[in-house]
């Protein structure tokens, strides 16, 4: 059975256990390689891994991994790059077929496929290459545009002489949002307080800071768990760095159309593509992909009296004398109540 999945679905997949074949393909090369090293990790350090160039590699070269073994017995990887179609010839995509069809215990294969087109989608051919293996997965790595910061993070740890993994320049990514001159200034400080060596996961979380936006989802994400404590905690962090209640206010409010949108498409047959072509979202909006995940969660009386209660919450802001932050908290709090979380 072939599992297609998105880069955030691959690791709840791999926590289950490793496939036999992982096609990776999408048109950012960063995120197309973060997603093979998160399978290759996720063997652990002992995992033996070959790499091969499927235009360049020779028949035999191919068909080794096939019939050996590991005299260790620890986890088996071939890594197959350079996937061009206008140059790949049937005979070889027929002998990887026959290959993929019978993969032994203990080998996973991965595919890598990036193409450096604006207007990329899943090749059909590989797909094919899934089907014969049947325990098989293809991972939909991301697009342009869903990653532009991420690239310009990796590209700016670099040039300042450090490394990191391509986890932690996601969680900068996430906190920066699309801000390049923010994300400049937040590596430069985390190189400094690394000393200039590698940028850990919790360099990041301890000094890096949130934008509104990250905030906000961070605080929706915890009550949708139910937990309404640490949701107070990223709303109470906000305010401190003075973010303004308007502003978390109005990123609140989006966020919950976008749920509603999601949840009415689905109810009604339509794609998550779809619905980005009926309101203009941008390539690879990760917003709208996280709501057309998520939307399932609420009911659809939930979600249209939370945006009701946002309603009045903007209203009030731009209107009442009262404190502004007592009146978000206050508005949160229902939110909390009306999703039935837990203290």
């Amino acid at each position: 059975m072939t599992e297609k999945l998105n880069d955030t679905e691959l690791k709840k997949s791999l926590a289950k256990g490793l496939r036999g074949l992982y096609i990776v393909e999408g048109n950012e090369e960063f995120l197309v390689r973060a997603c093979a090293d998160t399978v290759l990790k996720s063997a652990g350090e002992t995992a033996e891994v070959l790499k091969m160039d499927v235009l360049k590699a020779a028949d035999d070269d191919l068909k080794e991994p096939f019939y050996s073994f590991s005299l260790s017995g620890d986890r088996r990887f071939l890594v197959l790059e350079g996937f061009d179609f206008k140059a790949l010839k049937e005979e070889r995509l027929a002998l990887l077929s026959e290959l993929v069809s019978d993969i032994p215990e203990g080998l996973t294969v991965i595919i890598k496929r990036f193409v450096d087109d604006e207007r990329f989608s899943p090749s059909k051919k590989l797909a094919q290459l899934a089907e014969a293996a049947g325990d098989a997965a293809i991972v939909n790595a991301g697009s342009k545009g869903s990653s532009k910061t991420v690239s310009y993070v990796m590209a700016q740890i670099k040039r300042q002489g450090c490394t990191a993994s391509p986890e932690t320049a996601r969680l900068i990514s996430e906190r920066c949002g699309e801000d390049l001159m923010l994300a400049s200034g937040e590596v430069a400080k985390l190189a400094a307080y690394c000393r200039y060596g590698e940028i850990t996961t919790k360099a990041v979380e301890t000094l890096c800071i949130k934008t509104p936006e990250y905030g906000v989802y961070d605080m929706l994400g915890s009550l949708e768990r139910g937990d309404t404590r640490r949701a107070f905690s990223a709303l109470n962090e906000m305010l401190e760095e003075r973010t303004e209640p308007l502003l978390i206010s109005a990123v609140l409010n989006t966020a919950f159309i976008n749920l509603l949108r999601c949840k009415l498409a689905r109810a009604g047959g339509l794609s998550e593509a779809k619905l980005a072509s009926m309101f203009d979202y941008r390539p690879g909006d990760k917003k709208l992909s996280i709501a057309f995940k998520n939307c399932g969660r609420y009911s659809l009386g939930q979600l249209e009296e939370i945006i009701d209660r946002l309603y009045s919450l903007d209203t009030e802001l731009k209107s009442s004398a009262a404190d502004k932050k007592i009146v978000l908290l206050r508005r949160v709090a229902e939110i909390a109540s009306l999703l039935g979380a837990r203290a």
